[in-house]
């Protein structure tokens, strides 16, 4: 059973919590007495830290390896989904703006922590097989993030509309940075999203293949297959 940890953490402990574990193939929450915070019971403070996080992630992950940024993003967003609740569940009583904002501080958290820190590589090309040997855990989150993330607007809502816009405006904001991973990233989460918002993401794809010629054969491809929905 895990841990429970007090629903007053403070912040600088959150962290700690999340990322200041010993780096293992196998992720520290897979043990059965890890330690827990419970998002679900504090839905506005998750929201709040997590807007601290993404607005000056550089400052307060320096101390951090890639490996163990990775396996604490997966936690925040693949194995607790109270995190992504808080921000999206609009039965959570989070403001709205308060939503919006976490999720505009993305952008943040993509151009000076993942553009940063991650390798050079398409993730969509990798195997378990060809691996790059730059292959991190930090890519992979970064690759996986709007699918980590989720938050796809499955009722349409005007409250909803407003979040799946602000996720499309992250995506785009993405593809300006001059990042392979960051970019790649983006188009994957554009996939997923065509069939919610279909011609938004393909006006955004759209504008980037007109607007960043130079880019290589095999990220044009992904975007095109982005631009239809066709991403895994």
């Amino acid at each position: 059973m895990s841990n429970p940890l007090p629903d007053d953490l403070p912040f600088d402990d959150w962290i700690t919590h999340l990322f200041d574990h010993p780096e293992s193939e196998t992720p520290w929450y897979y043990a059965f007495d890890h330690a827990w915070w419970d998002a679900a019971r504090q839905p506005r403070r998750a929201v709040d830290y997590l807007t601290r996080l993404f607005s000056q992630p550089s400052s307060r992950l320096a101390s951090f390896t890639n490996d163990q940024i990775g396996h604490g993003l997966w936690f925040l967003f693949e194995a607790d989904p109270a995190y992504t609740s808080a921000i999206v569940n609009l039965e959570n009583p989070v403001p709205m703006d308060d939503r919006l904002r976490c999720i505009a501080s993305m952008v943040t958290f993509f151009s000076d922590l993942f553009a940063g820190r991650c390798a050079s590589y398409l993730g969509h090309l990798e195997t378990s097989s060809s691996w790059s040997p730059e292959h991190n855990q930090l890519n992979m989150a970064c690759y996986m993030w709007w699918d980590m993330f989720g938050g796809y607007p499955l009722v349409q809502t005007p409250g909803s509309r407003r979040i799946t816009e602000a996720c499309l405006d992250v995506m785009e904001a993405t593809l300006r940075i001059d990042s392979l991973p960051c970019r790649e990233s983006a188009l994957h989460g554009l996939g997923h999203w065509h069939s919610y918002a279909p011609e938004r993401v393909e006006r955004i794809i759209d504008g980037f293949l007109k607007n960043t010629p130079n880019i290589s054969g095999e990220l044009r491809r992904y975007a095109l297959a982005a631009r239809t929905g066709c991403v895994l």
